[in-house]
């Protein structure tokens, strides 16, 4: 019996045009937000940021709020992505926790006009459509799996010591956003490295059960 072939389709010239017109508004939506604020963008600023017609950005958005959230999702994406591709050449469960935190608090740092709209304005799930917030749970529990493999194998190769691998994650990943919110929002005057130093002791530390 010959085992079943996976084939797969070559983009229509249609998908090509959708992927790279998508991809020039959620580009153009980063800047233009991260520019002037939610409030003070419009959909004409995108569309003239973009170089295209207001009406072709409604032929992919249906609001503005849409296209600010769609393209939050576009870049959890992005992130969730660089974090996969980079861990796959660490072996050690510290480095992993180390770049997971890194990647996020540099996306930040130069990123942190767009974040702030987001979690001032779009933090709370009241706000946001239906379809964002099933992304979103997703984006959590993909982020969540990714921690979770990494503490399970460095429980397995002895270098933490034995705990809920899972519920671990997810107190990274909350401990992560708080340190994210708390530098975007100024309530932290401190170095990027500074904080960063500092919840990798306060993590590690935990995780070891003691000095490492």
């Amino acid at each position: 019996m010959r085992a079943a072939v996976s084939k797969s389709f070559p983009k229509t010239k249609k998908d090509v045009v959708v992927e790279f017109r998508r991809e020039m508004i959620f580009e153009a939506a980063a800047k233009a937000f991260g520019r002037a604020g939610y409030e003070a963008t419009s959909v004409d600023a995108i569309a003239a940021e973009a170089g295209i017609g207001k009406g072709t950005v409604y032929l992919y958005f249906a609001s503005k709020a849409e296209i600010y959230l769609s393209t939050t999702m576009h870049e959890l994406n992005k992130i969730h992505a660089e974090t996969v591709r980079r861990f796959a050449v660490l072996s050690s469960c510290k480095e992993k926790i180390e770049l997971f935190i890194r990647i996020r608090l540099e996306y930040v740092e130069s990123h942190r006009d767009f974040c702030r709209i987001y979690i001032s304005e779009f933090g709370s799930a009241v706000t946001q459509p239906d379809p964002i917030q099933k992304q979103l749970r997703k984006m959590r529990l993909r982020q969540a799996d990714l921690l979770t493999n990494a503490i399970s194998d460095g429980i397995a190769a002895g270098e933490i010591r034995q705990l809920p691998a899972r519920s671990a994650a997810f107190l990274i990943t909350d401990v992560t956003r708080g340190l994210l919110e708390r530098r975007v929002l100024g309530g932290s005057k401190s170095y990027p490295g500074e904080d960063l130093r500092a919840i990798l002791d306060l993590l590690w530390n935990g995780l070891k059960g003691g000095t490492p």
